[in-house]
């Protein structure tokens, strides 16, 4: 599986996790990270799409 076919299961995993009642505080202490890592992870990877459509709407 390549990095964004694993990144999309992860973002699903992490989804369906929320949606089953976990909090970002349990969900990091199950991966080993703070619950403040856990949401600095997702808002880069969140920047990271708006940039690319940013920059796909520049240049394409």
């Amino acid at each position: 599986m390549d990095e964004q076919g694993e990144m999309a299961v992860a973002v699903f995993s992490f989804a369906v996790q929320v949606q089953g009642g976990k909090s970002f505080a349990d969900i990091a202490k199950e991966h080993g990270v703070s619950r403040q890592q856990l949401i600095d992870t997702l808002l880069s990877e969140v920047n990271t799409k708006i940039a690319v459509v940013k920059a796909r709407r520049h240049y394409g």
